[in-house]
């Protein structure tokens, strides 16, 4: 059984992950996430283990960085996909390109040891970034259309994402229908606005 001090000590002592006070909180929170952790639900108004995780900071304060160290996980492992990546490929083959994203399939998860049916895990990193694309002269917010059809799946356990919006401004981008589910879909992790930029 993994616990979160296992977790704290491999992103320590084998992924050489830096800590600050502006993201302590956060990568505990996360430690407690992913190893199935009771206290995560007492840390935070209607914080769940049943939900995913929904990770706002400043660019290059570490949220993509975490989610990629973090994606081979026994709670649920899953991969971290671009949200520009995703709607490049709509504007190159439609849905059935992107299907991958929202569909109920058959697979194997490693981390768990058995065969899984459902949604496919993700982590979609930097919502926000991707523009809408056309295809055959239809304008579609592809990132919307992808988020509503897993929200109607209902697991929100396999679902993450990582981006730099702001509430207005997602509520701008993505309007009130798909931000008025993300309190059901998601636990909301937020860096500090003081959170540096590790990447200068």
């Amino acid at each position: 059984m993994t616990t979160a001090d296992k977790i704290h000590d491999y992103l320590t002592y084998e992924a050489y992950v830096e800590y600050d006070e502006h993201s302590i909180d956060v990568i505990n929170l996360l430690c407690e996430y992913f190893s199935n952790d009771k206290s995560f639900e007492e840390k935070g108004e209607h914080y769940s283990l049943q939900k995913g995780l929904f990770i706002s900071g400043n660019i290059g304060c570490g949220k993509t960085y975490l989610m990629k160290l973090l994606q081979a996980n026994l709670k649920c492992s899953y991969h971290v996909v671009s949200c520009r990546a995703i709607a490049d490929m709509f504007a190159q083959g439609g849905d059935e390109a992107i299907e991958k994203y929202w569909s109920i399939r058959q697979y194997r998860d490693y981390t768990m040891g058995k065969n899984m049916r459902a949604i496919y895990p993700y982590c979609f990193d930097d919502l926000g970034t991707e523009p809408d694309k056309k295809y055959f002269g239809n304008d579609v917010n592809v990132m919307l259309d992808i988020l509503l059809r897993r929200y109607e799946k209902g697991d929100f356990t396999f679902t993450h994402v990582t981006t730099n919006l702001s509430a207005d401004e997602l509520k701008a981008r993505y309007g009130n229908r798909l931000t008025s589910r993300f309190k059901e879909m998601f636990n909301f992790i937020n860096f500090p606005p003081e959170a540096i930029d590790r990447r200068k």
